[in-house]
């Protein structure tokens, strides 16, 4: 069934396929000169993979005064900042940090009606960024924000712990084993080395998935790890052989 919607995906005409522009996240920026700006976070249309996004600050009069760099996984952070307009955008694929600077902000053309965008205001064409200072995130800032992450989508969150612990145990029991017999491997059955080689090619298929899924709909690299880490040691917990069976 999955094949046959891609089939039909390839072969429909792009005006069929491609949805509207859309607003996923949007915050009110601290006030300048006595005028309202809001920063959002706009998407595009990937097709098939993730789509392309752009944060952008508009004014009280829906015009663009800023659009930052194209990325597929941007945040807004706001609040306990010490800079004067107290919002980020944190890019969690590059770790890179969009700073708000609106000494480098124009007067764009209107990018919305209703609050929601024109049906031409795609993120992907929108050509050249501006009004934001771009540098690396810190670390404390890269904890700080994939925390937010992880608060604001506890399910994905889960689900990323389940799948990095049933990858780590096809492995820790090999792990185990090692450590109690020493390396000794000539203690080893046959039947146990076939079991051990099958559960290390079940290892292998769920992190070459991981780097498909990676490659196809790109995330933080930190989250990754922080959740393969923690899937990790939740199956060495799991598997650890009990003392009365290494005595």
């Amino acid at each position: 069934m999955r094949l046959i919607s891609f089939l039909l995906i390839l072969l429909a005409p792009s005006q069929v396929i491609a949805h509207a522009p859309y607003y996923s996240q949007i915050e009110q920026l601290q006030q300048i000169e006595g005028e309202s700006f809001t920063i959002k976070l706009l998407h595009g249309d990937g097709i098939i993979t993730t789509d392309p996004v752009r944060a952008i600050v508009v004014d009280s009069k829906s015009r663009i005064r800023a659009i930052s760099p194209l990325g597929v996984r941007l945040h807004i952070n706001c609040g306990r900042l010490e800079e004067a307009h107290d919002c980020v955008v944190y890019d969690s694929v590059s770790s890179l940090i969009y700073e708000v600077a609106p000494s480098a902000w124009a007067i764009g053309p209107v990018v919305e009606k209703e609050e929601k965008p024109l049906l031409t205001a795609y993120p992907e064409g929108m050509g050249l960024d501006f009004g934001f200072l771009v540098r690396p995130a810190t670390f404390s800032e890269i904890v700080r924000f994939e925390s937010a992450k992880i608060r604001k989508f506890p399910l994905v969150a889960l689900w990323s712990l389940i799948w990095w612990t049933v990858t780590a145990l096809f492995f820790t029991p090999i792990v185990w084993r090692i450590f109690v017999t020493k390396g000794d491997f000539r203690s080893w059955s046959a039947s146990i080395i076939v079991w051990d080689i099958l559960r290390l090619l079940c290892a292998a298929g769920c992190l070459f998935l991981a780097i498909v899924i990676w490659a196809w709909e790109s995330y933080s690299l930190y989250y990754a790890a922080f959740f393969a880490a923690a899937g990790l040691s939740l199956a060495l917990l799991i598997t650890r052989p009990r003392r009365d069976a290494t005595a």
